[in-house]
């Protein structure tokens, strides 16, 4: 995993996420040539989420950035997947409805298996 502190981020929060969700679409349509990455972010003026920040969090620097992910894409849905089973998520989805964004990063690990699928026939 490779995390970005973005000190020059999108300064409106959902233009920013929506910056994202167009680069996970780009990795997808293999504009990157590699679609094994997904990227996710929080941006400075997102709400608190006490599932993650219980309030007690002090940066140590006044400097505002937003932070992004980038992992493979692989490792996260197989491990996600394996959480699913477990009802780890159960919380996220009833509280913060990311179902939505788990499909779309489900269907994005379809996409790259497929074409790995693809590529490892002989032609």
């Amino acid at each position: 995993m490779v995390i970005v502190a973005d000190t020059s981020f999108i300064e409106v929060e959902d233009e920013f996420h929506k910056y994202l969700d167009d680069i996970n679409e780009c990795i997808s349509e293999k504009i990157f040539e590699d679609q094994d990455f997904w990227v996710m972010g929080f941006h400075p003026y997102q709400d608190s989420n006490e599932l993650i920040d219980d309030g007690t969090f002090e940066g140590i620097s006044d400097t505002e950035y937003a932070i992004i992910f980038v992992q493979r894409l692989s490792k996260l849905q197989e491990a996600s997947d394996k959480l699913v089973g477990r009802n780890y998520y159960d919380r996220y989805f009833k509280t913060y409805d990311v179902s939505e964004m788990y499909d779309i990063r489900k269907e994005y690990y379809r996409r790259l298996k497929d074409a790995r699928i693809k590529e490892s026939r002989p032609s």
